[in-house]
């Protein structure tokens, strides 16, 4: 999976707005006007980050915000638009079909972060890249309204990347299958729309883990990368005095409380939703999050 950032040529990409900032909008597609800002080419993609081979991993952006994602789609990555077929994205008049999914999918995950994993429409300053991979991996005969018919499984798998820790990527995937997750209408060849993944355990386990490598969750006690990237976050911004490396300790713990009593948080010395954001953007940041999604932190 990780050859896939060298695929990341003809993007059909989503153009939120990440929180607290005000950007130009412009209209995804496989062919980029002047005022396009992002990679319209894999030439112009790898002479930018000076990419030497096709197996080159990954790159770092060039100002990578915690917390800041991107969504993209493989060029071959497949779309059905009738039912007798299904098409790769890079397929001429596919681009809306598959921006339409982007932007659900995009949605999805920053309602199920309440708005802490925000979304932009400029890859160079983002920390996450998603990967949206759609698939029609099986064709068989499904019986369905009286009736046995010809279909494709839908499968789509979501990848998350943290760019600047190559260390740290997850997966998740869901298929909707003819005759036992949907039904079936209609007769002759078909294919499947793609799984809903909002409120699903799947999606909850992938924001999880993105907004955990952030420092989401931690508590006094902890260890690993999600505590050591938090306490970098506190050395950043002056609310702790120490060297990184040494766990989520009492200094560490006496931090957070400074920092949640700074924001006007309650001071529970935890890292929730809001002090996460805390943790990286301004007050006013935090406070329209919390307009946003005022019910949990």
């Amino acid at each position: 999976m990780k050859k896939v950032f060298c695929l990341i040529l003809l993007l059909a990409l989503l153009p939120l707005a990440a929180l607290g900032e005000s950007e130009s909008r412009f209209a995804p597609g496989l062919e980029r006007g002047p005022a396009y800002t992002g990679y319209s080419s894999y030439d112009e993609f790898t002479k930018k980050h000076e990419i030497k081979s096709a197996s080159d991993p990954r790159y770092t952006p060039e100002i990578a915000k915690p917390l800041n994602a991107y969504i993209i789609t493989h060029p071959d990555c497949m779309v059905g638009i009738s039912r007798s077929g299904m098409y790769k994205v890079r397929d001429k008049g596919l681009v809306n079909d598959i921006t339409k999914y982007l932007n659900e999918w995009a949605n999805e995950i920053t309602e199920a972060s309440k708005g802490a994993i925000r979304f932009t429409s400029f890859p160079d300053q983002v920390d996450i890249l998603l990967v949206a991979d759609q698939r029609f991996v099986y064709k068989g005969q499904y019986r369905g309204g009286g009736k046995v018919v010809k279909g494709h499984t839908c499968k789509i798998t979501l990848t998350a990347y943290r760019l600047t820790n190559a260390s740290q990527e997850y997966s998740i995937s869901k298929s909707n299958v003819p005759g036992q997750s949907v039904s079936i209408n209609g007769s002759g060849d078909f294919w499947m729309y793609p799984p809903e993944f909002k409120g699903s355990k799947e999606l909850k386990s992938l924001v999880d883990q993105v907004m955990g490598w952030y420092g989401y969750g931690m508590a006094k006690g902890k260890n690993g990368p999600g505590v050591e990237s938090a306490r970098q976050a506190l050395i950043d911004r002056n609310y702790l005095q120490a060297e990184p490396g040494i766990g989520f300790d009492a200094d560490m713990e006496a931090a957070v409380r400074l920092l949640q009593a700074d924001y006007g948080l309650e001071e529970t010395g935890k890292i929730d939703r809001a002090t996460l954001v805390a943790l990286y953007y301004s007050k006013n940041d935090v406070a329209k999050m919390l307009n946003s999604y005022p019910d949990e932190t």
